[in-house]
């Protein structure tokens, strides 16, 4: 079976960088047009060898020009193809716990405002996960795992322990996002089901599969979810999309994942 390691440092070091080396792109493909000619624009770079971590490289200048040979990038605003959802980022519990633990509250403000209205880049689509994955932590910083429906014992078919509040951190950082940007599209997205719905009675939520000896298994899960949709949308935060299952062909031992074939 392949194994992911818990999150380190490192690895969340590098998870920053690829989404400030994201944003970097989307602010360029923004202004570009309203750049003047030779402004400088900064760079940092990470590489997945990790010999490059948010390193500073040389700014790039930014002008007119009419070859377009040379050109990786060319914005022009008259002529459109296909129509976009939107462009964003993934809201976890850590980046939450960061946020609203690590942040003051004018660090908090100012960075909302870059990246979720008109005066920064406008992100406008946003993934949480439905229940816990591998950069979920506790309201303390610890790594998290959990559902919206774990019992100790039995199966749960009627869902009467399901509850959201775990979220708590999430639900906190999905609103603050709202508030900036009220058009905000919000996607959800399973790392694993209750343990309890697993094969076997394998209780566990790092890797596995449902039971499929067990249709009432299905129902119940089809049932979760929209128990989920309704609870978010209680919390007002209506749900745009959502997908069945994260990465659905892999498992690990190692944090929340399940596997989930195609005839499912």
């Amino acid at each position: 079976m392949k194994t992911i390691t818990k999150p380190t440092p490192i690895r969340l070091l590098i998870a920053s960088g690829t989404i400030a080396a994201v944003l970097m792109l989307l602010l360029m493909l923004r202004y570009s047009g309203q750049i003047e000619p030779a402004r400088k624009v900064q760079l940092w770079l990470t590489t997945a060898d990790q010999s490059n971590l948010l390193t500073p490289k040389t700014p790039l200048a930014f002008a007119p020009s009419e070859d377009t040979q040379k050109l990786t990038i060319d914005v022009n605003s008259e002529q459109r193809y296909q129509t976009m959802d939107g462009f964003g980022a993934a809201a976890t519990g850590s980046s939450a716990y960061l946020i609203k633990q690590q942040l003051s509250a004018e660090q908090r403000e100012q960075l909302m405002k870059e990246l979720f209205t008109d005066t920064g880049i406008s992100l406008s689509f946003v993934r949480h996960t439905i229940g816990a994955s591998d950069y979920s932590v506790t309201s303390d910083g610890q790594p998290a795992s959990y559902t919206y429906d774990d019992v100790e014992e039995g199966k749960d078919y009627e869902l009467e322990h399901f509850s959201v509040e775990k979220d708590a951190d999430v639900i906190w950082l999905l609103r603050e996002i709202k508030r900036k940007n009220s058009q905000m599209k919000l996607m959800g997205t399973p790392w694993s089901a209750p343990a309890w719905m697993k094969y076997a009675g394998e209780r566990t939520l790092n890797g596995w599969y449902l039971d499929y000896n067990d249709p009432a298994v299905y129902e119940a899960y089809a049932r979760y979810f929209v128990k989920y949709i309704q609870a978010y949308e209680a919390k007002g935060l209506p749900i745009y999309a959502m997908t069945i299952q994260n990465e659905p062909g892999f498992t690990t031992a190692d944090y929340p994942s399940m596997s989930m074939g195609a005839e499912e």
